[in-house]
């Protein structure tokens, strides 16, 4: 992912120097094992890794990788905590996106690769922007 492709990402009411997951970046500084260590000294939940889904052109209409995105987000609000009113705003939000081939598409390739990197780094912080910024769609 080039830096120029990841700024689209950056939560609203952010700077671009206030990058959302250094993964998301292009960073490496420590990934996932780095995180899950960062997490247990600091006592916090590690946030769920979210399935590998390889955006091929088919992947849009495949069914499978529309629950496995689905349901991965699902355990994401869970592991948040976040009220009931975001959770069904995001509810919303990923049904939208999942019903048609061109948001399905652009969800899978963008928006569910992003949590996909926050989650690996546990930057709840990051995903909790990204997935309010969800809701805050679905409800305009």
């Amino acid at each position: 992912m080039s830096l120029m492709m990841s700024l689209e990402w950056i939560p609203r009411g952010a700077s671009a120097n206030d990058a959302p997951c250094a993964a998301a970046s292009g960073s490496t500084g420590g990934g996932a094992l780095g995180a899950a260590a960062a997490v247990a000294a600091a006592g916090r939940a590690q946030l769920p890794m979210l399935p590998d889904i390889d955006m091929k052109p088919v992947e849009a209409t495949d069914p499978k990788a529309k629950s496995l995105a689905f349901n991965g987000v699902l355990s994401l609000l869970k592991t948040l905590d976040l009220d009931s009113t975001t959770r069904s705003k995001v509810f919303r939000a990923l049904n939208a996106q999942l019903a048609d081939p061109g948001p399905v598409a652009h969800f899978l390739s963008m928006s569910y690769q992003f949590l996909r990197r926050c989650c690996a780094e546990n930057n709840a912080d990051a995903a909790r922007a990204a997935v309010q910024e969800m809701a805050a769609e679905s409800a305009s």
